[in-house]
């Protein structure tokens, strides 16, 4: 997974290969923790929303990629 993630990173499609275990990261987070104390959820939908924005500048060098090389219209 490296592999295609530092391929990803030279394609300027990640910023930073590291990029992609920090959504694993928050992934893994808000789906196996259920926190009580509402601190700790708002601490949560912070880091989702932060995930969300990561994903959303992955999704547009992504798209912008695939302009580039006529791979979508």
């Amino acid at each position: 997974m490296k592999d295609v993630l530092n391929i990803l990173e030279k394609l300027n499609i990640l910023n930073n290969a590291d990029d992609w275990d920090l959504l694993h990261e928050i992934r893994n987070a808000i789906a196996h923790e259920y926190p009580l104390d509402v601190a700790e959820r708002i601490e949560s939908l912070q880091m989702a929303l932060r995930g969300y924005e990561l994903l959303k500048k992955i999704f547009h060098n992504l798209k912008n990629y695939c302009l580039l090389y006529n791979l979508i219209q």
